[in-house]
């Protein structure tokens, strides 16, 4: 299921250590008393895994005369007792994982370490190669209805492209209307038509405004007359602009309603 972004829930910013940093942490000789939660776990793990190790050093320390005993005593008693070395628990891993107090904590137990030693400590060179764990978004599920909602209209654009892609090859199916020469040259005087009335208007208000208003009220100056012809005119066009924008959005409308009528359907 598709899924968005949403708020950060932990805003906490972590940090995975280096190599270096890491075996800065494991050496370090400090009470474990007080110490962040990142720093302690590191040192708690380090010292078991030390410990296992070295337990598992002194198991393998049999000479050749134990070996030979363990034999007679598994012919005389019917029973293997083999010895097994026993394998490391690999499943408890503790996370190589700091946060920002296990960092300050580090931080001023650098400072504190290159006031009493002459060796110096830097801690942008113990940080130098670690990696900075940004906290997530939390991620959240789309509503399933309108998940499909979208995959039907992806798949009705594909099924769309597709059928635009081949009618030119496929001699069965019957070509879209407006794809025809008698579509085209149609719609091509309709906005003739349209522009041809809107001229003659535009020309007959002028015509009534010039000549028209003369004839009603008497001989009028020409000035006078040009400027009532277009003053008639710019109403006219004006008029007729509204109405031929309104019924332009009306042809693009239409198309656009009946294929989203096929497509239910």
């Amino acid at each position: 299921m598709t899924t968005h972004k949403g708020p950060i829930s932990d805003p906490t910013i972590k940090m995975k250590p280096s190599e270096t940093l890491y075996k800065y942490i494991t050496k370090l000789k400090v009470p474990l008393e007080g110490l962040p939660p990142g720093i302690h776990a590191l040192i708690t793990k380090s010292k078991e895994t030390c410990h296992s190790e070295t337990s598992t050093t002194h198991s393998h320390l049999l000479v050749a005369e134990d070996i030979e005993k363990i034999k007679y005593l598994e012919e005389r008693m019917g029973k293997n007792l083999s010895y097994s070395v026993p394998k490391a628990d690999k499943t408890k891993v503790v996370d190589k994982i700091l946060t920002v107090p296990d960092l300050k904590w580090l931080y001023d137990h650098c400072v504190e370490e290159n006031k009493q030693n002459a060796e110096k400590i830097y801690f942008h060179e113990l940080i130098e190669g670690s990696e900075m764990l940004l906290p997530p978004n939390q991620q959240i599920p789309r509503n399933p209805e309108v998940e499909k909602r979208c995959e039907r209209l992806r798949i009705a654009q594909e099924n769309e492209k597709y059928r635009n892609m081949t009618k030119n090859v496929d001699s069965v199916r019957k070509k879209l209307p407006e794809d025809t020469l008698g579509y085209q040259m149609k719609e091509m005087n309709k906005q003739l038509i349209a522009i041809f009335q809107f001229i003659v208007s535009v020309a007959a208000g002028f015509a009534f405004g010039f000549i028209g208003v003369e004839v009603l009220v008497g001989p009028l100056d020409f000035g006078f007359k040009l400027l009532l012809g277009i003053i008639f005119a710019l109403i006219i066009a004006l008029a007729e602009l509204y109405f031929l924008a309104k019924k332009l959005s009306e042809d693009f409308k239409e198309p656009d309603i009946q294929k989203g009528k096929t497509k239910v359907d």
